[in-house]
């Protein structure tokens, strides 16, 4: 198994785990161009994509996901934010496992300012169990047996206060981050 990370900042999230058969794809904040040039244009081979969180550095390309008949999963929350017309996401539910190819998948609720944001619990007979988390501050569950974490720490305290310092960063933004976010 591989992992790609397609982009991990404020102008796009998506990182892709992939093998020779199958990709599943994790946050749609990168264009869609850009996911089918990480499969080599083999879009036949993604078979989901899931998303944490609507703010659009995570959920931005969902909708072309889901034109591209790619399936696309996230909370009750999530999807009322991101979903159009007859383009509706799967809707998964917190501690429900589902499959997506060779992937068992849970969605688990996380901290952070949106509607229903969920991390995921992953599990694939090639690399074992793992965990995604982004965009939280907290995880009130511990979990056992991990073969691999994927986190997102979004600052590191000194380097946020030079920026405020330095006039680079507003104070209310450094509230912000550090109340709804891993540093």
């Amino acid at each position: 198994m591989k992992v790609k990370i397609l982009g991990s900042s404020s102008s796009g999230n998506c990182y892709l785990l992939e093998n020779e058969n199958e990709a599943l794809v994790i946050e749609g904040g990168v264009s869609f161009s850009e996911v089918k040039k990480a499969v080599d244009f083999n879009i036949s081979k993604i078979v989901g994509c899931l998303v944490s969180h609507e703010h659009l550095d995570h959920a931005k390309y969902a909708l072309d996901f889901m034109k591209a008949g790619i399936p696309v999963f996230c909370s009750q929350g999530t999807k009322e934010m991101i979903g159009v017309g007859l383009y509706q996401p799967s809707v998964c539910f917190h501690g429900k496992r589902f499959n997506i190819g060779n992937w068992e998948v849970m969605g688990f609720d996380i901290q952070h300012d949106c509607h229903q944001p969920f991390g995921f619990l992953l599990k694939q007979p090639e690399c074992g169990k793992g965990l995604f988390l982004t965009d939280t501050f907290y995880s009130e569950y511990v979990f056992k047996g991990l073969n691999f974490i994927l986190v997102e720490a979004n600052y590191c305290q000194h380097i946020i206060q030079e920026n405020i310092e330095s006039g680079k960063l507003h104070p209310a933004i450094k509230r912000r981050i550090e109340t709804s976010h891993f540093s």
